[in-house]
């Protein structure tokens, strides 16, 4: 991880807070051993686990949806 320095500036802090009003949170529960299985899939696709249930969302979508 690179930092670009030990302040957090208030411009910083500004920005964040406008860019987190743009998003939304979905949280989901799972088993133990269900979060480790999504975990391990995505990790071997190279993927973060955001990036892995995206995409398979997605393709859900495109496959029985569109």
């Amino acid at each position: 991880m690179i930092y670009l320095g030990s302040t957090y500036t208030d411009a910083q802090a500004r920005a964040t807070k406008e860019y987190l009003k743009k998003l939304s949170s979905i949280s989901i529960r799972l088993k133990e051993e269900e979060k480790e299985k999504y975990e391990k899939a995505a990790k071997e696709s190279g993927m973060s686990l955001r990036a892995f249930i995206m995409k398979s969302m997605d393709e859900k979508i495109d496959r029985d949806m569109l």
